[in-house]
């Protein structure tokens, strides 16, 4: 069975509640015992790149992300490291982490093997894992802690929030 994790970037034309903007910052939804943290790093020459990023070169960098995000307009790149613990249950299920809205210029996934995915409005559907209209990234939840890096860059205001 597949399931969802749910990563939500609202850009600011959306205006978050005050319920929103205190959410939790990952809701899992369906996946009952999973453990979730967020935390993020700003990359403001953009040239960070996945192997530096995930060799620990930037763990003082990143913070943890307990509620939303808002930016102004800003050309640097959002570096977004989500852990996940799975209980043994759950090990060889099939999630997908889903950003939302779907008009992020550029999207980029990448699981613990380097593997990187595609998406956003910069992407061709055929260049996407998935044709997708929302960036979607597939995990299959291998062990009891799995990790994943998204690398997100746009070129209008952003206001981040996960949920």
């Amino acid at each position: 069975m597949s399931r969802f994790i749910l990563v939500l970037i609202a850009l600011t034309w959306f205006k978050p509640s005050p319920s929103l903007a205190q959410s939790a910052i990952l809701n899992v939804h369906g996946l009952e015992g999973v453990q979730t943290t967020v935390s993020v790093f700003r990359d403001p020459t953009t040239k960070a790149a996945w192997r530096d990023v995930s060799s620990g070169n930037f763990n003082e960098q990143f913070e943890p992300l307990k509620q939303g995000l808002r930016i102004g307009h800003d050309e640097a790149a959002w570096w977004f490291r989500v852990s996940i613990d799975v209980p043994e249950n759950l090990i060889g299920e099939r999630t997908f982490l889903l950003m939302m809205p779907a008009d992020l210029d550029d999207v980029r996934f990448y699981l613990p093997d380097g593997q990187e995915q595609v998406s956003g409005l910069s992407w061709p559907f055929s260049a996407r894992k998935l044709p997708n209209l929302f960036p979607v990234l597939p995990i299959k939840l291998t062990s009891p802690h799995t990790e994943a890096l998204i690398r997100v860059q746009n070129s209008g205001a952003m206001a981040l929030h996960l949920s």
